[in-house]
């Protein structure tokens, strides 16, 4: 690895909040626990029994430091992520446009340890990921509440490695599946299973119980909910699909889930809804 920064050299970082998604290889500010400002990249990251992310950190410079930390690093302890100014990264994008640097896709780099260790079990197996095979490329309409006019229509389109499970909507023939997908915490955009972990774990199902403390129940129980029950009566059309609402019971309470879903069946996202918002008739 060539020298990357220098001592007193200036380094740009974007400043994160604490729902951002990490990678292995991105370069971060942290603190440690003694105060002291790092800049490190992340080599690989773990989770504890309850679901929380830890990230391995190393250093950038071969002269001066390229061991691992000792210190695992949370969330909280990060900073901002070190990116290009936005300068340097209009003009790499010109001198990619002009020939005279080449970019290439990144083949045979490891996967990201967060997709196997969140595939459900029960739900990506061979056989359910064939149901989403056999309907690749499918155009989906969806109708207006009278059933005689195509609204919105999108094709079946998916990344395979990303599908974490797949289930078919109760009561119908709809394949519906669940990605990985992204968060941006910045921009508050996002789908699948990162923005529903990002945007809604801490503030709204880390209360529900050890049903919901880790990734992959939280999709089982979400691919579950959709397979199994009915949805309440009261429910949204949104521009490119729909939302449903389902009645829980957690911990002997009464809890609503709402649930959207793109047109073509890719589930957007999940997230509690307020009793104070079913509308009664």
């Amino acid at each position: 690895m060539n020298q990357l920064f220098y001592d007193g050299e200036i380094v740009g970082a974007k400043k994160v909040r604490r729902f951002t998604r990490y990678n292995i290889g991105d370069i971060i500010v942290f603190k440690r626990s003694d105060g002291t400002i790092i800049i490190h990249m992340i080599e690989n990251h773990i989770f504890d029994a309850k679901g929380n992310e830890f990230f391995i950190t190393i250093g950038l410079n071969p002269d001066t430091n390229q061991k691992v930390d000792s210190e695992l690093v949370s969330k909280n302890d990060i900073i901002g992520k070190v990116c290009l100014s936005k300068k340097k990264t209009l003009r790499l994008m010109e001198l990619v446009k002009q020939g005279k640097i080449t970019a290439r896709e990144a083949f045979g780099m490891p996967n990201n340890p967060s997709i196997d260790k969140w595939k459900s079990d029960t739900y990506a197996t061979d056989e359910r990921l064939q149901m989403l095979k056999d309907i690749e490329g499918k155009i989906i309409q969806k109708m207006d509440d009278a059933g005689k006019n195509v609204i919105h229509e999108m094709p079946v389109k998916f990344n395979i490695d990303e599908v974490l499970g797949v289930i078919r909507k109760h009561g119908t023939k709809q394949v519906m599946w669940i990605e990985l997908g992204y968060y941006d915490s910045i921009e508050d955009k996002g789908v699948g299973m990162l923005k529903i972990d990002g945007k809604h774990y801490e503030n709204q199902f880390e209360d529900w119980g050890v049903d919901w403390n880790t990734p992959q129940k939280r999709i089982d129980n979400i691919l579950e909910i959709l397979e199994t029950q009915e949805e309440i009566d009261y429910k949204f059309t949104i521009e490119q699909g729909h939302t449903y609402l389902y009645e829980l019971r957690i911990k002997e309470e009464v809890q609503y889930l709402l649930i959207g879903i793109g047109t073509n069946g890719f589930i957007i996202t999940a997230h509690r809804f307020g009793q104070n918002k079913i509308k009664k008739e």
